[in-house]
């Protein structure tokens, strides 16, 4: 009988850890998928996302034993010392990045498995940011890294992990000739949802990180156009002060729209269950976990075309809108809140179904595997 792959995963974030989002699903769920097949590290930090607060109760620098994996939650003091003990103490036959441009758990370890040889072993997961929209922002450093990454052909050593054919093209974009294998990510599958909403006063959400990437700013412009009786609740971490304040500024007086801080993700279960519609004008999406898990649980979505599911509008789980379109955007806000009952329901089974027609576990299951036994 075959061994189980032994794979070392570096995330900056991971549970109990929930603000940074996507990226944690993304490596929760993996692990849920093929927890009996593989053998996962995961190496990441002792805080959340935007925290300066390490998590209580927890303990560091040392491997703690959970359900499908084990764990080792670092400081930014010891992070660098603790690595390297694990990489000369322990073998693993693949490295997984959660990120490209982390400095203490990509560029650092990165430079560390070049000179120990062992780059070909490495499968990196971009994770959107080499997308047109993510490298627009901060782009000077950005700009700098790739410029390294090339200059040490790390780029013709590695694996690097798209999870939709948008991703594989931006990182051709990018990167001419990379080896990249294109394997969807991992959703969480709920109990089916019976939705009729409240034709009255429905409700629509966003549940992102608020961050000129989301593009929030965009929909509470487009929502201050018109005037609806619905209401509009936002829920993010707010990682960037001075867009934060642009967007508390264009919610002042308007007494439909609330701003607020991210909240656990069993908490957004409980409000995609409550809610009617979910809305994200995003720059750009790898995969969009938040819009999956909106879509699964029956809440039709409202979003840009700079995501993989472009599709979703011919399957009547929602729209699909431009981001030049302005005007668009007012008309389907307008609508969705003025649907009646039944065009509603229908619209949330279509919902579920859309996601449920899209993933095939066990065939996920099988390329996972293949990419950690093989590396391409």
């Amino acid at each position: 009988m075959l061994s189980k792959p032994k794979v070392l995963i570096l995330s900056d974030w991971f549970e109990p850890g929930y603000l940074a989002g996507g990226p944690i699903r993304s490596v929760s769920n993996l692990l849920a998928l093929c927890k009996h097949e593989i053998d996962f590290s995961v190496f990441t930090s002792d805080r959340d996302f935007s925290s300066d607060t390490p998590y209580d109760g927890i303990e560091l620098d040392k491997w703690l034993d959970k359900d499908r994996y084990r764990i080792i939650y670092t400081s930014p003091q010891s992070r660098g010392s603790v690595l390297t003990d694990i990489l000369e103490q322990e073998d693993f036959d693949r490295f997984y990045f959660n990120s490209f441009f982390s400095k203490d758990f990509t560029v650092k370890p990165l430079m560390v498995l070049r000179k120990a040889r062992c780059l070909d072993r490495v499968v990196l997961a971009p994770r959107g940011m080499l997308g047109e929209g993510a490298l627009s922002l901060k782009s000077t450093k950005k700009r700098l890294f790739i410029a390294l990454f090339k200059l040490f052909r790390m780029d013709k050593r590695i694996v690097f992990h798209s999870t939709a054919s948008s991703e594989s093209d931006s990182i051709k974009g990018v990167f001419n000739g990379a080896r990249i294998a294109e394997i969807g990510n991992v959703p969480q599958i709920p109990d089916r949802v019976i939705k009729t909403g409240d034709p009255i006063k429905r409700l629509f959400v966003f549940t992102s990180r608020i961050s000129p990437k989301k593009n929030l700013h965009f929909l509470l412009s487009s929502w201050n156009a018109i005037n609806l009786t619905s209401e509009l609740k936002v829920f993010g971490t707010q990682e960037d002060p001075m867009y934060l304040e642009q967007c508390r500024e264009l919610a002042e007086g308007n007494a439909s729209i609330q701003l607020n801080d991210a909240i656990p993700p069993n908490e957004i279960q409980s409000l995609l269950e409550e809610a009617d519609f979910f809305v994200l004008p995003t720059l750009n999406e790898n995969f969009g976990h938040s819009i999956i898990e909106a879509l699964l649980k029956g809440c039709p979505v409202i979003i840009s075309d700079q995501t993989p599911w472009n599709d979703l509008e011919e399957y009547g789980a929602g729209w699909v809108i431009q981001l030049d379109q302005f005007d668009q955007w007012r008309r389907v806000l307008v609508e969705a809140s003025e649907m009646d009952k039944e065009r509603y329901s229908e619209m949330s089974k279509r919902a579920q179904e859309y996601v449920r027609q899209k993933f095939d576990f066990d065939d996920l299951r099988r390329q996972y595997l293949k990419l950690f036994q093989t590396g391409n």
